[in-house]
């Protein structure tokens, strides 16, 4: 069966995109806000910034944390909330707290990462009130992507940072501190966290991902100058084997994540989103790996391709409506604006491959409240705007 990559397109100048290409695609944040990508083409799914470490599950559910900056007694901080969206940028429900955000002493969630079935995030977080030993070294906690999770509920333990979910229930997660081994691993439920590896070289490994058929695992390490390579024989907790290092001058790596099919592999550089298509674990100077995305960050591959389109932005000027459409492949759009039942203006364009599209549609003097009609290749959406 023909398969269309990430790295094949990254690498070549014209790529035809076969039928049968697979669904999947990567989410990632390019300033402050979250896009989502594949072979087809790429949806911007958020427009109100402010987003870190986006992370996706099997049946694409998007999880990201947003930090807003507030004044709570005078003082303006960071607060950060987990929100969750559908494929279309959807808020599926309202953003949700994992670390008191009224307490300036906590610093979190960072570092999260979603479970395969999309209910929990694992996050790393610091607590600089005092009470616990070494506040300057991250914590671990998760919580439910649904709903606000107190940092204790399922887990909290110091001093480990960056987790990964290796398995349903089970995540890799990076020690600090002196910890040895350097890896770990913690399932839910088991409330005891168990001894994975440190590498043989000696070297401090920060993040990192296991790939899907269980066979492959790359970290950043060095302080995030270089990935490492290892091969593996059977699921964690057997040890892995390091195969070899891929590296450059300067470069600094983070966010290491294996397609669904585990041959190619996404991190982010200062430059932006690299992918690698790795036909073998054992030579990295045969890797080949090139830019897919300039300023992107925090890339996480999924198994769910793109949806049709995204949710409607909108925006409400003095003399007009705005709407404003992604497309991920080729579609028709068609937008009606409606105010006590009669059409005030309407707008159409045509998208010939991916792509986003603004609709302008006058407000013709009126005001008050109105309905805003929003059709994609047939499908409506309406919403209730205030001219």
């Amino acid at each position: 069966m023909l398969r269309s990559s990430f790295a094949a397109l990254c690498m070549a100048a014209v790529v035809v995109v076969p039928a049968t290409a697979a669904a999947e695609s990567i989410v990632y944040v390019r300033s402050g806000d979250v896009y989502l990508t594949a072979p087809q083409g790429t949806l911007r799914i958020t427009t109100d910034g402010g987003y870190e470490s986006p992370s996706q599950s099997d049946d694409g559910t998007i999880v990201a944390v947003r930090q807003v900056k507030v004044e709570r007694d005078g003082t303006e901080r960071d607060v950060r909330l987990i929100h969750r969206f559908d494929r279309t940028g959807r808020l599926l429900n309202a953003p949700t707290e994992a670390v008191p955000v009224n307490n300036s002493r906590y610093v979190g969630p960072l570092g999260m990462s979603v479970s395969f079935d999309g209910t929990i995030a694992a996050y790393h977080y610091f607590n600089y009130t005092g009470l616990v030993p070494r506040q300057e070294l991250p914590r671990l906690s998760m919580a439910y992507t649904d709903r606000d999770t107190p940092r204790e509920e399922i887990v909290e333990a110091g001093w480990y940072l960056n987790p990964t979910w290796v398995a349903p229930r089970t995540v890799a997660i990076f020690g600090t501190g002196g910890f040895i081994p350097n890896v770990q691993l913690y399932t839910v439920g088991e409330g005891e966290f168990v001894d994975w590896f440190s590498d043989p070289n000696g070297v401090t490994l920060g993040s990192g991902d296991l790939s899907r058929d269980g066979a492959r695992f790359a970290a950043t390490a060095e302080g995030a100058s270089e990935i490492r390579l290892y091969s593996m024989a059977a699921p964690p907790p057997a040890m892995p084997t390091p195969t070899c290092t891929i590296s450059k001058p300067g470069a600094t790596y983070q966010s290491p994540s294996w397609s669904p099919d585990s041959k190619e592999l996404a991190w982010s550089e200062e430059d932006g989103l690299h992918i690698a298509a790795i036909p073998s674990i054992t030579d990295c100077a045969a890797i080949q790996e090139a830019l897919a995305a300039p300023g992107a960050e925090s890339p996480d591959f999924g198994p769910a391709g793109l949806p049709q389109a995204s949710a409607p932005a909108v925006k409400v000027s003095a003399r007009a409506v705005f709407a404003t459409i992604s497309c991920a492949r080729a579609c028709k759009l068609s937008a009606k604006l409606v105010k006590a039942g009669r059409t005030v203006s309407t707008a159409r364009k045509r998208l010939t491959g991916a792509g986003t599209a603004r609709l302008r549609l006058a407000k013709n003097g009126r005001t008050g409240k109105a309905t805003l009609s929003v059709t994609v290749n047939g499908k409506t959406t309406k919403r209730a705007v205030r001219l």
